[in-house]
């Protein structure tokens, strides 16, 4: 499993991906309460044009090549890891804001065990890719915001751009569908 887990790592910089330098804004949306902001889901859904919840990656030969149709049962399918980690968020999210409003919890245990996943996949995957950039601390409000910084971030739009070209659903966005099903795949 692990030369299969190296293999793909080494599939992922075939993905054309160049990076773009941008400033982190705050944008109070993404952390609405999406019953009192009707633009919330709106917003998490634009991040998942193409790359929904769960795109997957075909055959691993394929990379690269046109879009490939896969029939219903494949057992080469790979998702893309940012396209989990916001699906994490996501779920983090909505489930916020459900025990805010003191939604009951109808899925009880699963819940909790898909938010322990998600709470260690993030951080993992925050180590992993281990952003250095320097934050100033402002000093009135006793800590980092980490806005106005200045980054070098790989391009999101290529990616959604390449992973659309290569999906084998039509479901797009978090909202409508139970993200844990399969949706966009990209060869």
């Amino acid at each position: 499993m692990r030369m299969e887990i190296l293999g793909l790592s080494a599939l992922a910089a075939l993905i054309p991906l160049p990076t773009h330098k941008q400033i982190f804004l705050y944008n109070k949306t993404f952390g609405a309460d999406p019953q009192t902001d009707n633009t919330t889901v709106a917003a998490w859904d634009s991040l998942l044009p193409a790359i929904n919840p769960y795109p997957v990656l075909g055959n691993k030969q394929t990379v690269g090549q046109s879009s490939v149709r896969y029939p219903p049962g494949s057992q080469n399918i790979y998702t893309l890891s940012v396209a989990h980690q916001l699906h994490c968020l996501w779920s983090i999210h909505q489930n916020y804001y459900s025990a805010v409003h003191g939604a009951p919890d109808r899925q009880g245990d699963h819940i909790a065990a898909h938010m322990r996943h998600c709470f260690d996949y993030l951080r993992q995957s925050l180590i992993c890719a281990s952003d250095s950039t320097l934050e100033p601390v402002d000093t009135k409000l006793g800590g980092v915001t980490g806005w106005g910084s200045e980054r070098v971030c790989r391009d999101y739009a290529a990616l959604s751009e390449w992973a659309e070209g290569r999906r084998v659903s039509n479901a797009r966005g978090f909202s409508g569908h139970d993200t844990n099903q399969g949706g966009v795949g990209v060869v």
